[in-house]
Order: structure tokens, then C-alpha cells, then sequence
């Protein structure tokens, strides 16, 4: 089916749910971030119901904790929590999503071997 999401994996392919298979998100939408704790993130999923919004309960902060500024996501099939999305400011509210790697198999692009020849 995939293989587990390995930090130096640079190939070309997609990402599915590590639980159901489902398509999640394209390697070509994914950014490199290293400020938050999620190793991985996009800008956009592979199709509009490939994540779903999970309403969170509202819970208080603490008094010395900050408000999250994010939506909880889920995969779009199984309904399993994978990360967060947020909406960036500086680019005029475009959103991306970080993703916690366990929640995520590669599946890598499979290239054609078929000679060209045979279309002459």
C-alpha cells in the first residue's frame, strides 16, 4: 500500500491515511515548516473531501497558556484526527495544514516504463 513517512523523503507520490488508505495530501503541495511541532505540513489537500473540520469542545487555556489558533483535521474517511489547519495571515488568510507524521504513509509516483516508440 505505502510506506511509514520518513523525514528524509524527497520523492514524488502523495500521502494517504496511515489507518484506512485513504488520499490525503500531494507532494507537490508540501512545505517545508520546522517552527511547530509537526514535521510535515501543505498548503492544500488532494481533494476537497480528503479532510474534514473536527468542531473541538471549547476548552479555557490556562492562564499561562495561549489560545491554539488552528482547526483540528481529520481524514476525510475514518474520521481519524491527523493535524491541525491554519490560516496564514501574511498571505492574505491563505490556509495550510501540519499533519503528525504517524497519521501518514508515502505512496511513491509510479513512472511509465513503456518505451514512446509504439505511439510512432
Amino acid at each position: 500500500m505505502g510506506v511509514p513517512f520518513n523525514f528524509k523523503c524527497n520523492g514524488v507520490g502523495h500521502y494517504i491515511c496511515s489507518r484506512c488508505g485513504f488520499e490525503l495530501f500531494n507532494t507537490d503541495d508540501k512545505i517545508e515548516k520546522h517552527e511547530t511541532p509537526y514535521p510535515i505540513s501543505f498548503t492544500k489537500a488532494m481533494a476537497d473531501n480528503s479532510v474534514i473540520k473536527i468542531m473541538e469542545p471549547n476548552i479555557q487555556p490556562q492562564s499561562n497558556q495561549s489560545t491554539r489558533n488552528g482547526s483540528l483535521v481529520a481524514c476525510g474517511r475514518c474520521r481519524i484526527p491527523i493535524g491541525y489547519e491554519y490560516s496564514c495571515q501574511e498571505n492574505s488568510g491563505q490556509t495550510y495544514f501540519d499533519i503528525e507524521w504517524k497519521s501518514l504513509l508515502f505512496v511513491p509516483r509510479k513512472i511509465c516504463a513503456v518505451p514512446w516508440s509504439f505511439l510512432i
